[in-house]
């Protein structure tokens, strides 16, 4: 996944810190780079928060080294990359007023600011979820070949898989969704244009549509 850092986390930072909040900015934070680190997330941000965070001493040594690296690559390869994707995340300061879900131009961003975002038990890989085996693996060989014809360097796949199991694919959703990242791919099953969906990706959509609204939504 693409995370993006806002500004606005900056000035939370700033804001908070002298009170309890500053101990979950820095974690997270923490926890994000190392994430890039082992290659489960792309991290980009403005050169200027890069280089205060590079700067912020209450991050560890090793935090700080790898947000120093990435002012090398901010202004080249991930926001090149940023301008093909069509969905990523951008984690915002707690007091931005920007609504969850945005949609600029043809992309569409999903606003996480830290109280919504601290839940998560650390930075794991995105989870695909599909209805079984032959659908994740139609899907990860269609994303390769769309990397290797995009010519997009220095990219490489970091997902888990599950494989959701039919009509109880919702449930596969269900237990995952609070801790991480999703992406959950389905087929409509419809017969014709303005045919039903199956009960596979109904069970899921009710499910998404019931307890989370802000889903950038199920495919």
């Amino acid at each position: 996944m693409l995370i993006e850092i806002d500004k606005s986390l900056i000035e939370d930072i700033k804001i908070k810190k002298d009170k309890p909040e500053y101990k979950d900015i820095i974690e997270l934070l923490d926890e994000l780079a190392e994430s890039y680190r082992k290659n489960k997330h792309i991290i980009i941000a403005d050169i200027d928060v890069l280089e205060y965070l590079g700067s912020l001493t209450d991050l560890s040594p090793k935090s700080r080294s790898i947000y120093n690296l990435l002012c090398d690559h901010v202004h080249t390869d991930y926001y090149s990359l940023k301008k093909q994707l069509k969905i990523f995340i951008k984690i915002v300061g707690n007091n931005t007023s920007d609504n969850l879900k945005v949609t600029s131009g043809n992309q569409e961003i999903l606003n996480f600011p830290i109280e919504f975002i601290k839940k998560f038990k650390e930075f794991r890989k995105t989870l695909l979820i599909t209805e079984d085996i032959e659908d994740s693996r139609f899907y990860i060989s269609l994303t390769q070949k769309y990397i290797d014809y995009k010519k997009i360097n220095d990219i490489d796949l970091a997902f888990d898989k599950n494989n959701g199991g039919g009509n109880n694919t919702y449930k596969s959703v269900e237990d995952e969704i609070n801790e991480r990242f999703i992406l959950c791919i389905l087929d409509s099953d419809k017969k014709y244009k303005n045919d039903k969906i199956g009960q596979t990706a109904r069970n899921v959509k009710r499910f998404i549509d019931k307890d989370k609204p802000n889903s950038l939504g199920i495919y």
